[in-house]
């Protein structure tokens, strides 16, 4: 959903379907890279600890980003690469 949400506030923000392009292939880039090695490292921890810190740091990242969209004070720059 955070994914989602972003791809729409940076069409929003620019109306340009290029950054909205490059903003999204640069936020696969970090799946791309750890994916591999977060695999080994997951399987030996447990799944539910995991699964908790994981879906926590997300909800971090979302409510700072609605946060700066409410209070008016998110730019492009916050966002991109």
């Amino acid at each position: 959903m955070t994914r989602i949400a972003t791809a729409w506030l940076v069409y929003r923000l620019t109306g340009s379907a290029l950054l909205l392009g490059a903003v999204s292939f640069a936020g696969q880039i970090p799946t791309f890279l750890f994916a591999p090695f977060a695999g080994v490292v997951v399987d030996r921890l447990n799944r539910r600890h995991v699964l908790v810190w994981t879906q926590a740091l997300s909800m971090v990242q979302s409510l700072l980003l609605a946060g700066l969209t409410f209070s008016g004070r998110i730019t492009i720059h916050w966002i991109s690469p």
